[in-house]
């Protein structure tokens, strides 16, 4: 099973950026090239809080890079090698 933890260990890089008046976008760069990208919007502009924005893009981001998580593990489970993604994450 595939946690949130083990997606973590596996990031080199994490970029944020603000776009326009509302919105944060997370770049994660993971350590065999893959990247995904979360974003946060605030409703109002008024309101747009920085810090709060990055977490929120992270978790998206986070949230987004599941999937490649599980198909890696099914993949490995496929072709016959589950001890080595196994112990890849560990």
């Amino acid at each position: 099973m595939i946690t949130k933890e083990m997606i973590e260990k596996e990031i080199v890089l994490k970029e944020f950026c603000r776009f326009g008046k509302r919105s944060t976008i997370c770049l994660l760069q993971f350590k065999n090239g893959f990247e995904c990208i979360g974003v946060a919007i605030t409703q109002d502009p008024a309101n747009f809080d920085g810090e709060i924005g990055a977490k929120w893009a992270y978790e998206d981001a986070i949230d987004k890079a599941f999937p490649a998580f599980v198909f890696i593990q099914d993949e490995a489970r496929y072709r016959g090698w589950p001890e080595e993604i196994e112990n890849r994450f560990q």
